[in-house]
């Protein structure tokens, strides 16, 4: 639709002349809004910072049965642009005792005493909370 630019000559017999004929076709638009979105880019090119890791479970023993399921929730906080991703630590996972999802739900698998879990930002490692989790024999 945008930029036709088409140019024809055509004779006319009856008054001997050349009948010129220009097709001009062109989007114009305006927006009344201002830009949504701007990026910038930082001083030295690096991302934000992470300032914390918080979870309403940090602290705290969660105590499952084996064979149960628990989503964890947390909140990655910070500065400027900065990554939200997180990833599960625990000696509880490599034992076997107990499984976390990517998305954070930890299943019990075997019963087992308390574990940490941590629950530690990808950006910056020293940002964790942790939480005990204990699995029960049914």
């Amino acid at each position: 639709y945008d930029r036709l630019y088409e140019w024809h000559e055509e004779p006319n017999g009856q008054s001997m002349e050349w009948q010129n004929w220009l097709h001009y076709w062109a989007l114009l638009a305006s927006s009344p809004f201002a830009n949504g979105v701007a990026y910038v880019q930082s001083p030295n090119n690096t991302l934000g910072a992470v300032t914390a890791v918080t979870s309403p479970y940090g602290g705290k023993t969660i105590t499952l049965p084996v064979g149960s399921s628990l989503p964890l929730t947390w909140e990655v906080t910070g500065t400027g642009i900065y990554s939200k991703a997180v990833k599960f630590t625990s000696s509880g996972i490599a034992s076997g005792t107990f499984s976390v999802s990517a998305d954070g739900v930890i299943t019990a698998l075997e019963a087992g005493t308390a574990k940490a879990l941590n629950i530690v930002s990808t950006q910056d490692s020293s940002k964790k909370v942790s939480v005990n989790v204990t699995v029960t024999a049914v």
